[in-house]
């Protein structure tokens, strides 16, 4: 599967190839969800937007520097408190998002 984006055209990852992303929609109320072991959605964290789980950054945050042509590295270069693995739930995130 190809999975296109703001980020460019690339393959999907692989959770989402095989089915078995545990990615979730937002919750309703103040119900913090777990969205991937790496992402939260928390309201008493950045107001309830997508963050990497353990910091305040914002999943737009990273998808917007990655739509903006930054590179994986150039990303963990900016924020260091995060994994190569977080941008990829990032990703995912996004694909799931826009196609629940």
């Amino acid at each position: 599967m190809i999975w296109k984006g703001t980020i460019g055209e690339t393959e999907a990852p692989a959770s989402l190839r095989s089915g078995t992303s545990r990615l979730a929609t937002r919750p309703p109320g103040n119900k913090v969800a777990v969205v991937n072991p790496r992402l939260q959605i928390d309201p008493a964290i950045c107001h309830g937007k997508p963050v990497i789980r353990g910091t305040r950054v914002l999943v737009s945050t990273i998808l917007g520097a990655l739509g903006g042509g930054d590179s994986i590295e150039a990303v963990l270069e900016d924020y260091p408190n995060i994994t190569r693995q977080d941008v990829e739930a990032a990703r995912e995130f996004i694909v799931l998002d826009v196609n629940p």
